[in-house]
């Protein structure tokens, strides 16, 4: 996992480096071939200190200096009404995150080491639980981007499509919600994870939210057309 991790880190300070594309490109991708070696040999489960670090990097006052110098501030509210993929219910007897990091890992994601740490406002100010991305290869040049963030015993799902980190800048601030939403459905529906959800992704809010904006309930899967 320190393999993959620092692999994707010197691709994205490449990325914000001012190289000519000639010389950025064949660099990143020289610098993804040990995080492809390292993906497939890693339990991504296993390894939430990567998320946990993020938090820390995100909120302690001694690290934002840093963060702010290096990626803009790298903290970010979360676009409940654009984002808003779905909530997931795990089966009784589960830790509701542990069961759905482990579907997403089923279904081909990696814990997403260098991404903007997410939050939302309920009361006080409460921080994604992981960060999530799913790519046809290592060197994609785009990625779907989910979040989760804990919602009492069930799981509030956020997600993006977006060019990947090794777009450098060109990965942050460029989100297609619609797509990424649409994409995200897609693979819960193949994968067999069980979700609700409003109905219009258009409008589609966590229901709290919801609530706020006049939506009254979220209809089950097998609700959507």
């Amino acid at each position: 996992m320190l393999v993959y991790t620092a692999a994707f880190v010197a691709v994205t300070l490449v990325g914000f480096a001012p190289l000519p594309d000639r010389l950025e490109r064949p660099l990143q991708r020289g610098l993804l071939r040990p995080a492809a070696w390292a993906g497939g040999r890693v339990d991504w489960t296993a390894h939430g200190w990567v998320d946990r670090t993020r938090r820390r990097l995100g909120t302690d006052p001694r690290f934002r200096a840093f963060t702010r110098l290096v990626l803009d501030d790298a903290v970010s509210a979360a676009d409940e009404a654009a984002g808003y993929v779905g909530t997931v219910d795990s089966p009784a007897g589960n830790d509701p995150c542990a069961w759905t990091e482990r579907r997403l890992v089923e279904a081909g994601f990696h814990r997403n080491p260098t991404a903007y740490l997410e939050y939302r406002e309920r009361g006080r100010r409460e921080f994604e639980h992981s960060s999530w991305a799913l790519r046809s290869s290592v060197d994609a040049d785009h990625q779907l981007h989910v979040r989760l963030f804990r919602s009492g015993g069930s799981v509030d799902v956020y997600g993006h499509w977006e060019p990947s980190v090794a777009a450098g800048g060109g990965h942050y601030g460029r989100p297609d919600y619609r797509t990424g939403v649409a994409t995200a459905l897609a693979v819960f529906d193949r994968e067999g994870i069980p979700f609700g959800r409003l109905d219009e992704i258009g409008d589609a809010v966590p229901d709290d939210v919801a609530e706020g904006l006049g939506a009254t309930a979220l209809v089950s899967q097998d609700g959507l057309e």
